[in-house]
């Protein structure tokens, strides 16, 4: 069998420079050419964690992950703890009616995928807005339709940490979209993605380890609109990188609504573990 020349690169670059995981850094032989974004439209509903992240983790740190599956909360989206029956709408949000109309996620906030998250957004590992962008996108794919969104607005950070980032890392996970979207034969979904519109007037604590009241009460009146025309009567698409207890994406919505949007959806990479009963 007569071997291209870009088989023969990857094998030597294996030999030589052999990958490192992200996770544990033990060294692996991983795909150095994934033709991640190559994507046809009938590909995007089966787009999985590990042929996308299989060149950052290690064989065994691939498999350190959890997919956000049936059934869960038609809302919230948080998984229920009996792993049998039909998605629902659970008890909590029926009896504390959220302002979003439902939210989303790609997988479980724990192991792999968290720690993936963690690399972007504190370490500077900006090379995997990508391909976790890409599972991303996959979940907008797989639970909106095309007349569904009108514009999508990433989860806003103050500009004081922002320039203490350097980047908000939400955005950089669809900041691709529109290519994608042209590439994949996807353009009926005439989407908007704006960062300016909704923005923090405000800074506020670090909401790690805070419960659910401390982040409502931390989060309250610190979201505002600057054009309301953009808009008036559309339905946004709000994203984030993790859903803890919903706080931030309802105070969000709540702003939004005010301001005189339509419909709020939700989504994100990842929400923790919080099974319903």
């Amino acid at each position: 069998m007569k071997l291209s020349f870009k088989h023969v690169y990857k094998i030597f670059l294996d030999v030589i420079f052999p990958s490192r995981c992200i996770i544990c850094r033990s060294f692996f032989n991983g795909d150095r050419f994934p033709d991640l974004f190559r994507i046809e439209k009938t590909d995007l509903t089966k787009i999985s964690f590990h042929e996308v992240m299989g060149r950052f983790l290690c064989p065994d740190c691939l498999h350190n992950f959890s997919k956000v599956e049936s059934p869960k909360c038609t809302v919230c989206g948080f998984m229920f703890k009996s792993r049998q029956g039909e998605d629902h709408v659970c008890g909590k949000c029926i009896k504390n009616p959220l302002k979003y109309r439902k939210a989303r996620a790609y997988g479980l906030y724990d192991r792999a995928l968290r720690t993936s998250i963690h690399r972007l957004k504190y370490h500077q590992k900006t090379y995997l807005a990508e391909p976790l962008g890409l599972l991303l996108f996959s979940t907008f794919i797989n639970n909106w339709k095309p007349e569904d969104i009108h514009v999508i607005i990433p989860t806003p950070l103050h500009n004081g940490r922002l320039k203490k980032r350097g980047f908000n890392q939400t955005f950089q996970l669809i900041k691709n979209w529109p290519e994608w979207l042209k590439e994949s034969g996807l353009d009926s979904f005439h989407v908007m993605i704006d960062q300016d519109i909704l923005f923090r007037k405000r800074k506020t604590k670090a909401q790690v380890g805070m419960g659910q009241k401390e982040r409502i009460a931390n989060i309250k009146g610190v979201f505002e609109v600057r054009n309301r025309a953009k808009i008036a009567s559309k339905n946004i698409l709000l994203i984030d990188d993790v859903l803890t207890t919903g706080a931030t994406a309802n105070e969000c919505a709540k702003t939004l609504l005010k301001n005189g949007a339509g419909n709020i959806d939700v989504l994100t990479l990842a929400h923790t573990e919080r099974h319903i009963i």
